[in-house]
């Protein structure tokens, strides 16, 4: 800001000193306002000076500023690459649990068929012992007679 300011004041005071040329030309060669030109044209060589001077001091502040700019730099790229070797061990362990979990789920399906397979085969011999069952109650319950003409006493062939 200061710097613009003292440039606009430069620009406005070489303005001033082309106008009162132009007029004291004008008017009169020799007029009192050559006191004036002076004037202003010290004030510029001022102003100029003053605007040499904040372009040092700037420039010195932006040089000492560099090196911690750096250091600070430094430092923020240490801790970004700490930061990116902690999220890529983080990635590392959890691809290393997917896997085991793939394989573990891989394994508990393959249990599920067998266990499934298994309960199937279980059923068909449940069902094949009821049948057996009711066979063996159907033989048990049936009516006396029946086994009285079946039996080998009665039979035709007894001699």
């Amino acid at each position: 800001r200061g710097q613009a300011n003292l440039e606009k004041q430069i620009k406005e005071l070489n303005l001033r000193i082309v106008d009162l040329e132009t007029k004291s030309y004008s008017r009169n060669p020799q007029s009192t306002s050559a006191a004036t030109i002076r004037r202003l044209e010290s004030r510029i060589e001022e102003l100029t000076s003053q605007l040499s001077q904040e372009h040092r001091r700037t420039s010195l502040s932006k040089d000492r500023d560099v090196p911690a700019k750096l250091v600070e730099s430094e430092r923020q790229r240490g801790r970004l690459e700490e930061e990116i070797h902690l999220y890529e061990e983080k990635v590392k362990a959890l691809r290393l649990q997917m896997d085991v979990m793939q394989s573990t789920e891989s394994e508990l399906q393959l249990e599920k068929r067998r266990a499934e397979r298994e309960v199937a085969d279980l059923r068909q011999k449940s069902l094949n012992l009821e049948r057996q069952v009711e066979r063996m109650r159907a033989r048990l319950e049936r009516p006396t007679s029946l086994l009285d003409r079946g039996s080998p006493s009665n039979s035709p062939r007894k001699t």
